[in-house]
């Protein structure tokens, strides 16, 4: 970007200002973005370089029902957490549960991927929460997520960036996803890399359940990806992969992509990329 203006240029190329004082900035999902203010003269040329830094941000898995009473106040705490915490540091993804109604049409549009999450995590009673797959929190209560969501800060590192970009083509959401291992991955069989399509904005005229909610935010639409995750296949220090889902008649303007590796020993989720930045 010159001046705030995007260039459509990619890493590495050369650009052409006119005299006089520019900023010049690079973006890149997943990372955060660098700028750098320039007074180039006529007829110079300046060499500007940077490595971007990798967004450390954590994955919260909810796991609801619209048949669900106590759900209620963990969709208002995740309204609060989602304005109070800085966007770049979180992703949420809601899972929608067959019980304690059957019905439930989120649940209904991905059974067998949102049944392969509560079944992974052993999930029995709702409301539910995983952070980073390893710690567990009562989203009933909003101080219980700011603890264990700090606690899985301290438990994370940004060893691997992700970057995610998605375009639709008429109802197909055609997605792709980047990693990148600054330092290599030990163990690499041990990982997946999990794809997600959510969907916010929803809203009905009417609940479509028991406990009165009409609107829902995070919404699983389900997994680009196997529900089992991906293996990785390293080229270097990256792997790249390419998904393509027909999404029906779902609200495509309101939909995001969100990846996460996932270590199926330890059930760590290392890195969470979405779109959306």
């Amino acid at each position: 970007y010159v001046d705030d203006q995007p260039t459509g240029r990619m890493t590495p190329d050369s650009i052409i200002v006119s005299a006089g004082s520019h900023v010049i900035q690079v973006q890149k999902n997943g990372y955060r973005s660098h700028e750098w203010s320039v007074d180039p003269t006529v007829e110079t040329v300046s060499l500007l370089s940077h490595e971007l830094e990798i967004l450390n941000r954590q994955l919260l898995e909810v796991f609801g029902n619209v048949s669900c009473a106590p759900c209620v106040l963990a969709a208002e705490n995740l309204h609060t957490f989602e304005n109070e915490i800085s966007y770049d540091e979180f992703a949420i993804l809601e899972y929608f549960a067959s019980w304690p109604s059957p019905n439930d049409p989120f649940y209904k549009a991905a059974p067998q991927d949102v049944m392969q999450r509560v079944m992974y995590y052993n999930i029995t009673a709702l409301p539910a929460m995983m952070i980073n797959g390893i710690i567990s929190a009562d989203s009933r209560f909003y101080d219980e997520i700011l603890i264990q969501y700090t606690a899985a800060q301290e438990l994370s590192a940004p060893a691997v960036g992700i970057s995610v970009q998605k375009q639709m083509n008429s109802n197909m959401l055609v997605a792709d996803v980047e990693l990148y291992f600054p330092n290599g991955i030990e163990n690499v069989a041990d990982y997946r890399l999990y794809v997600a399509v959510t969907e916010d904005s929803i809203a009905f005229d009417s609940p479509p359940g028991t406990n009165g909610l009409t609107d829902f935010n995070f919404v699983f639409r389900g997994f680009a990806s196997d529900r089992k995750g991906d293996a990785l296949e390293l080229n270097g220090n990256t792997a790249i992969f390419h998904y393509e889902q027909d999404m029906g008649n779902w609200n495509v303007e309101a939909l995001n992509v969100i990846a996460f590796l996932q270590n199926e020993t330890t059930k760590q989720i290392i890195q969470t990329g979405r779109t959306g930045d």
